[in-house]
């Protein structure tokens, strides 16, 4: 072989081997896994959708899924990075070994309701017809036992019936297929011109709840613990945008995508939202809500015994996430 092509070879085997240019890598992939779409969405999507993720050097992906129970198996799986659901089944789940983490909470409000039909006049009456929830250990499902809980009814005169996301349950409701359902707030304007009602608002029955956290796994705090912080700093910033209200117009379109509703039939959730509180621009977790959310699960019986707080969370990451960027007050 002559001495060109044997210098042309070496030089291609050198340029082969040496590491691609940082600016030509894909930048690593981060999903997460969000309970069925509706308008509120957009608020947990608006760190995707302003473009917060890609600053932080982030590929996301969000995973939409039925419900939390379903989301739950699939991060334990490894399906995605990070999940945002309430914390309730994650605990459950850390107890029987599950190597899962509540990270942060930036939703930690309820907008959650009761909704009835309309001959449905008490919790009473729905002993022995059909609640609808999206899958047993779902937000909708636990939430549905403590209010019933609350109101001394045996929860194993229910039927629960199995019937997907909110917009599934709330039309299984409307045409008559349950007699009853936990759902956001949101849809009373599809309920109640069928003829249901609100019976009870979550909120005020179950004040110590937290609705959404942020969770992810032991590999991901292990494996990736700087991209788990790059994450919540996204996260963080798409709260704080979608609570400025300068950016209310932008947001109630966010909303109507994800809701598939016109902008003018989600703009007063966009109002209710920031009235309520239901936001956290901070990401806190309550240790407190925590540990009430334990003991109900303990008596629920989907847990034997209440765990050590860190056994279940960390306020590690989202303390590095709050040195990078502040606090909002």
């Amino acid at each position: 072989m002559k001495r060109s092509a044997i210098a042309f070879l070496g030089l291609l085997a050198a340029a082969l081997a040496a590491p691609v240019p940082a600016a030509a890598q894909a930048p690593p992939k981060w999903r997460m896994g969000v309970v069925q779409y509706k308008a509120d969405s957009a608020f947990e999507l608006a760190g995707h959708e302003k473009g917060f993720y890609k600053e932080q050097g982030l590929d996301f992906e969000p995973v939409e899924m039925p419900g939390d129970a379903d989301i739950l198996r699939a991060l334990a799986a490894g399906t995605f990075e990070m999940a945002e659901i309430t914390p309730s089944g994650t605990m459950a789940a850390t107890e029987k070994g599950a190597g899962l983490k509540v990270v942060a909470s930036f939703m930690p409000g309820l907008p959650h309701v009761f909704y009835v039909r309309k001959d449905i006049g008490s919790f009473a009456d729905l002993a022995g017809k059909p609640v609808a929830v999206s899958g047993v250990g779902s937000l909708p499902y636990v939430v549905a036992q403590a209010i019933l809980e609350n109101h001394k009814l045996d929860l194993k005169k229910i039927e629960w019936v199995q019937m997907g996301g909110d917009p599934d349950r709330v039309r299984a409701l409307v045409t008559g297929q349950a007699a009853g359902t936990v759902a956001s707030i949101e849809h009373k304007l599809v309920v109640e011109p069928a003829g249901g009602k609100i019976l009870a608002v979550a909120s005020q029955e179950l004040p110590n709840w937290t609705r959404f956290t942020l969770i992810t796994t032991d590999k991901v705090i292990k494996e990736r613990p700087g991209d788990l912080v790059k994450a919540l700093i996204a996260q963080a910033k798409g709260i704080r945008y979608a609570m400025d209200r300068k950016n209310k117009d932008d947001m109630v379109r966010l909303m109507a995508k994800y809701g598939r509703r016109e902008a003018r039939q989600v703009e007063w959730i966009y109002d209710w939202f920031l009235a309520n509180k239901q936001f956290n621009p901070n990401g806190d977790v309550k240790a407190a809500s925590l540990q009430w959310m334990q003991e109900l699960n303990v008596k629920l019986g989907r847990q034997k015994a209440v765990l050590p707080i860190e056994k279940v969370a960390t306020w590690d990451f989202q303390k590095k996430m709050l040195a990078e960027i502040g606090e909002q007050r």
